[in-house]
């Protein structure tokens, strides 16, 4: 028991005799001061992102070097000599004197150490932008004036600059969350950067003198954290476009030098790149993008609730908008490929027939022609290939070779992300949503996509909590309150949280969430209740006027009412049929067909329909389990309880909008509840 620390006494006699512990000491003191300064410098001198990260990489490579280096050499007034044995006239004297310093060493050395290594993994796992990093949030330019062309011009000079400056790898461009709008004069600047994990921020106001009608542009670049201004410059406003643009490079030119970030000749030419020689073109283009904006941020969640206020005239508006750019300016690439986009998207909502799909290619092709390196039409091919022809290896091929030629273009990752789950690769898609939050953490349709991914997995708790986020960021904006409501209730069955949670929608949003509440009412059984909150129904409450239909029948087959439940399901019938003869690949209108004819006991029509929605050639993994939940439905109002097992089953192993909670509150699967492989299925699941 005492050989152990005898040699441990003697390694430290060793150590102290060689001053090695010394040296240790000295060099992690030292090490520990360098990191302390380079970390309260990095920001102030503008240094290279990174810097303190290097210096600690460096400095624990030489702390072991220096450690072997003092144990066997010494420096002495002759020059480094090697270190000499010990004499046995000292060994006394040092055993002595090792007691004394043996103690205060050890504590100093784990100290020190403990210090260092704090460092070193503050460095290398911190926070990848908020400190060193040039993290830069462009607020919204705003215009003391109410006047709309001087607000469409603060529209213009801020998105130029945020195009531009997206272009720079050296630069991370965070996205300025919508809730920072309203309260930006309510909370500090510190706060703003801890909110947006940004070191700085650009605010713009455009002023115009009442008397001489004068246009003033000021500009400060903020350094959040100490709330002082870094840069600062006014501007005489010419609105002809050579002044913006002279405007709009003075003042990324003045960006990138004050944060001292290094530019490739290719971003100083994409940065530059001026779309259009046309003023006026450009003043179209934006109103186009403007709105365009608005419609695909309120159209991205893949929930098929969204604002009711997008509708088919905002896409006819972005369209003309565009339409009018191309007209006064025929080789204006980035409209073309803007357009595509939009149409992209309308084809997606259902707001255009199929024949957008060929005017999509056209407008892609035309912008390829005139513009190779131009970053958006790649996007917008991503986009067609994802929405349009639903080849989504070629959709993320498209994204992915954006994102290669602009990194901190958040988009671009953010759309990987969805075709990855489109593609059944949840993993990967998550992994990619995470990558977005660094960029983007306050983007409330990024907390909802990847709450929506979360509950498709069944993690409801994490669901629940990204669904929260994203309604304390945009309280007014109503799908995180409807993906909140289905997480509740798939996690707990829980229909009374379900009702505050629709209660403080209808508070906060003024939408009345209709058909969630009549789903709720039957969910409850209480059918008239339901019953009265459809006769106050309006088409515009249900995703479609066949779902408003099929949704009369079911509650009337519930209170009994047949007659008037075929009736419904009759009408369904015909619309759907309709809709499927100019629309036959839309395998979500099969499925509602056949639970129609399901409804009316048509028991062979409801599941050829299924059976033939549920092998579509190209849908998304979602849309998928959607379809196969229609089936499951289909299989047992027909009786078909094995088939409807199975398929229950299939939607419990895989990540669906189906768990064990819902499959007990919802009364469609009642037949069911006596049925011993239903409940061992519930039991097998509700163990998982």
């Amino acid at each position: 028991m005492t050989g152990n620390p005898n040699k441990f006494s003697k390694f430290w006699q060793e150590l102290k005799r060689r001053n090695t512990d010394r040296v240790i000491v000295a060099y992690a003191a030292i090490a520990f001061v360098i990191l302390q300064l380079s970390d309260l410098l990095e920001d102030s001198l503008l240094l290279p992102g990174g810097t303190t990260a290097f210096i600690t990489l460096i400095l624990g490579i030489g702390f072991p070097i220096v450690g072997v280096f003092s144990w066997f050499f010494d420096i002495t007034p002759g020059g480094i000599q090697k270190t000499k044995p010990l004499t046995g006239k000292k060994k006394h004297a040092v055993e002595t004197e090792l007691k004394r310093w043996r103690s205060t060493t050890l504590i100093s050395f784990i100290i020190i150490i403990a210090l260092l290594s704090y460092n070193i993994l503050n460095s290398s796992f911190g926070t990848k932008f908020g400190k060193g990093g040039k993290a830069l949030a462009v607020a919204p330019f705003n215009s003391v004036d109410d006047e709309k062309e001087m607000i469409e011009n603060s529209i213009m000079f801020s998105q130029e600059i945020s195009a531009a400056l997206s272009n720079i790898e050296n630069i991370t461009l965070k996205e300025w969350p919508p809730n920072l709008d309203s309260k930006i004069k309510e909370i500090s600047y510190p706060e703003i950067a801890k909110e947006l994990e940004v070191a700085f921020m650009l605010k713009g106001t455009l002023d115009k003198n009442s008397v001489s009608n004068k246009i003033t542009l000021i500009v400060q670049l903020i350094r959040l954290n100490s709330s002082s201004m870094l840069w600062g410059q006014n501007y005489s406003v010419d609105l002809g476009l050579k002044g913006m643009n002279a405007i709009k490079s003075d003042i990324t030119d003045n960006i990138l030098r004050n944060l001292n970030a290094n530019v490739s000749q290719r971003e100083r030419r994409r940065m530059n790149k001026k779309p259009s020689n046309n003023p006026e073109a450009i003043r179209n283009y934006y109103q186009g993008n403007t709105v365009s904006q608005r419609i695909i941020f309120n159209t991205s969640t893949g929930n098929k609730f969204f604002d009711t206020l997008i509708d088919s005239k905002f896409f006819e508006n972005a369209i003309i908008s565009f339409d009018l750019a191309i007209a006064k300016d025929s080789a204006f690439a980035l409209a073309y490929a803007k357009r595509a986009i939009i149409r992209s998207w309308a084809y997606h909502t259902g707001h255009v027939d199929k024949s957008s799909i060929e005017l999509c290619r056209m407008d892609i092709n035309k912008a390829l022609e005139l513009d190779k390196e131009l970053i958006e039409t790649y996007i917008a091919r991503g986009f067609y290939y994802y929405y349009c022809t639903k080849e989504f290896d070629k959709a993320l091929e498209n994204f992915s070779y954006a994102n290669t030629q602009q990194p901190n273009n958040w988009q671009c990752i953010f759309y990987m992300a969805l075709v990855q789950r489109a593609m059944g690769e949840w993993k990967k898609s998550q992994n990619l949503l995470a990558k977005v939050m660094e960029f983007n953490p306050q983007d409330p349709l990024v907390l909802t996509n990847i709450g929506l991914s979360e509950f498709s997995l069944r993690h409801f708790d994490k669901a629940i909590e990204y669904q929260n986020k994203a309604i304390e960021i945009m309280p007014k904006w109503t799908a995180p309150y409807i993906n909140k409501i289905d997480a509740v209730l798939s996690r707990d069955g829980n229909t009374y949280e379900a009702r505050r949670v629709l209660d403080t929608a209808f508070n906060n949003t003024g939408n009345s969430l209709r058909e969630i509440r009549i789903w709720l009412d039957i969910f409850d059984g209480q059918f008239e209740d339901a019953l009265h909150e459809m006769q106050l129904s309006e088409p515009s409450d249900f995703s479609d006027r066949g779902n408003q239909l099929i949704t009369y029948a079911t509650l009337y087959r519930y209170l009994n009412r047949n007659d008037d439940s075929e009736s419904f399901y009759r009408e369904a019938i015909s619309f759907y049929r309709q809709e499927l003869e100019a629309n036959p690949e839309n395998h979500s209108y099969l499925g509602s067909l056949g639970l129609a004819y399901a409804g009316l006991g048509k028991k062979t029509e409801a599941i050829e329909a299924g059976e033939k929605a549920a092998n579509p050639a190209r849908s998304s993994s979602m849309e998928i389990m959607d379809i196969l939940t229609d089936l499951a439905e289909i299989y047992v109002m027909t009786g078909e309880y094995e088939k409807c097992l199975n398929q229950l089953d299939i939607l419990l192993k895989n990540p669906s909008r189906i768990s064990v909670k819902y499959l007990q509150v919802d009364p469609v699967w009642k037949p069911l509840h006596n049925n011993p492989g239903f409940k061992k299925l519930l039991l097998y699941y509700s163990k998982k």
